[in-house]
């Protein structure tokens, strides 16, 4: 009787913070959608389209590091999804949007093979000439420097997941 009594209290003082917790976050969230009317982030689109052009590669890199070739297939669909539409093109530079398309006609060949290790390191290596051939690079130097370090991570994995290093 006594462990019914306690647990009723632990309950009812759970429900009061989540309840006070939601009314936080909705003031929290009404005062952000307010500065964001009054001052966008005008990198914001910079860094979705960023994001665009590196994580179906960063995804199918860690996939075949791990043999996923499901995931791999469903990063490949994503690649060609944003192929079809036009964003490498709209959001690369000219020349990398052009020879863009051959390394990824290679990557499919491989996945074609079952390569893993070699789907990998080349999923790596378009991950990197995609942030080297990022148009609007310039206005997030940062990030894209902090993309490079992610690449050599990759790039380091990838290597290490060779045949023959």
């Amino acid at each position: 009787m006594k462990t019914i009594k306690i647990l009723f209290i632990c309950m009812a003082m759970i429900f009061t913070l989540s309840c006070q917790q939601k009314k936080s976050e909705s003031t929290q969230s009404k005062l952000e959608v307010n500065k964001s009317i009054v001052k966008p982030e005008p990198n914001k689109i910079v860094f979705e389209n960023l994001d665009m052009i590196l994580s179906p590669f960063e995804d199918m890199t860690e996939f075949a590091l791990a043999k996923n070739k499901s995931g791999i297939l469903k990063s490949l669909t994503k690649i060609e999804d944003a192929n079809a539409k036009g964003i490498f093109e709209k959001t690369m530079t000219a020349e990398g949007g052009k020879s863009l398309n051959p390394k990824i006609a290679k990557l499919k060949e491989l996945i074609s093979q079952n390569n893993f290790s070699q789907i990998a390191l080349a999923s790596t290596d378009i991950f990197e000439f995609n942030i080297s051939n990022f148009a609007d690079g310039k206005l997030i130097e940062n990030q894209i420097r902090i993309e490079h370090l992610d690449y050599m991570g990759f790039k380091t994995l990838a290597l290490s997941d060779q045949d023959k290093i």
